[in-house]
């Protein structure tokens, strides 16, 4: 009876051998799957370009720019140059200067020189909120109009409140690691809008 109990447990063992054993060659082949997708992640170079004034993420491809990132863009520089306070004009007069072509840098800086004092003695300010935006490719280079409303402060007081339009020109030139759009801003105008 001894004899034939021990048979018994030693069957029962040597299935459950036999089911480890599955599973632990199952565990096994899970595990190495895992680590050789994990290593195809982690050593898988994909560049990450950060696009100055970008809202959100975008995928593009190479040689490629989609409109909506010279959208982003275009609304950047805008808001560099019509939207600022005392305390940030200059530095956001000299960010500005970084996407402006040389031929456009002159201008802007006699204008920034010009204003600087006024904007900080007066403690004057103004904000810009754009609303319509239109897009137009044209040869190696992005025409822009912009309409928005423009509000100008002198400390806590409204001096102007008023709509106004935005025409630039974003011409491409080479990416760098600071611009890597390429685009520079090659015409910037504004004028008094109608009211709608």
């Amino acid at each position: 009876m001894k004899a034939k109990k021990f048979w018994d447990v030693w069957d029962n063992l040597e299935l459950s051998n036999k089911m480890l054993q599955r599973i632990i060659f199952f565990l096994l082949a899970v595990t190495i799957i895992n680590s050789i997708t994990i290593l195809k992640l982690a050593t898988r170079k994909k560049e990450v370009l950060v696009i100055p004034g970008a809202i959100g993420r975008m995928n593009i491809e190479p040689g490629e720019l989609p409109d909506a990132a010279v959208e982003n863009f275009a609304l950047y520089l805008i808001d560099l140059y019509a939207s600022f306070n005392p305390e940030s004009f200059q530095e956001r007069m000299h960010e500005l200067m970084e996407y402006v072509e040389p031929s456009q840098f002159t201008q802007l800086k006699k204008e920034e020189l010009s204003s600087i004092r006024r904007v900080q003695k007066a403690a004057f300010s103004q904000s810009y909120v754009a609303d319509e935006f239109k897009l137009r490719k044209v040869k190696n280079a992005y025409e822009v109009s912009i309409i928005g409303t423009i509000t100008q402060f002198v400390g806590d007081k409204v001096v102007l409140n008023e709509r106004r339009r935005y025409e630039m020109r974003l011409a491409k030139k080479y990416p760098t690691e600071r611009n890597p759009l390429g685009l520079v801003l090659a015409y910037l105008e504004f004028s008094k809008e109608n009211s709608r």
